[in-house]
């Protein structure tokens, strides 16, 4: 073989192994280049669970970072002037309804709600009164508990034991139950309010006779 033949086999070899290498090194671009596409999300995906610390549709932002979960209250962070148009929707959740740091009675919103009524102070309550004068609870959270409370001072629960001239506008309303309805200590024709009742006429009547 001659040196010329030598020459040329050298420049082929060395044209396929430029031509081979290109070859693959473009292969392998492309390659790499469709499995970085194939890794990046889709534009119908969405951030699922915004609380669950985990970047759900892998574009970068997890939970409430992604703006995905922008709309959910958990995730909202409002200036004091955005909050103004929101309210304590629930007085005895233990949640900030509205995000503005104060929760359930803490919140001026429930200033009027009831439940946050029963440690208040007694000028706050005079809108209120005692409902029930006998279940010991203070209903209208003044400090006074059933008939010890000025709302129950015309409660009959509450006149047994009251002196005979605060019970004079009370009367016994049934003079043979066998109780001191008014609480002025005589019970049923005993009372004076009874003299004129049927029952104790009877009575007086059949004494009487013997």
């Amino acid at each position: 073989m001659t040196q010329r033949h030598k020459r040329f086999y050298m420049v082929l070899s060395f044209a396929l192994f430029m031509i081979f290498a290109i070859h693959g090194s473009v292969t392998l671009f492309r390659s790499v280049r469709s499995s970085v596409t194939e890794m990046e999300p889709p534009e119908d995906y969405y951030e699922m669970d915004c609380s669950n610390s985990y970047d759900d549709d892998g574009d970068g932002d997890t939970d409430c970072d992604d703006s995905d979960c922008s709309a959910l209250p958990e995730c909202m962070t409002m200036s004091s002037s955005e909050m103004e148009e929101y309210s304590e929707m629930d007085c005895e959740n233990s949640y900030d309804d509205d995000g503005d740091g104060d929760t359930d009675c803490d919140d001026s919103d429930c200033a009027s709600d009831l439940s946050c009524q029963a440690g208040s102070s007694s000028s706050s309550s005079e809108e209120y009164t005692e409902v029930d004068c006998e279940n010991s609870y203070d209903d209208d959270g003044d400090g006074d508990t059933d008939c010890a409370d000025s709302d129950c001072a015309s409660d009959l629960s509450c006149q047994a034991g009251e002196s005979s001239s605060s019970m004079m506008e009370y009367t016994e309303t049934n003079c043979s139950d066998g109780y001191d309805d008014d609480g002025d200590g005589d019970t049923d024709c005993d009372d004076s309010d009874c003299s004129s009742d049927m029952s104790c006429g009877e009575m007086d009547s059949s004494s009487s006779n013997f």
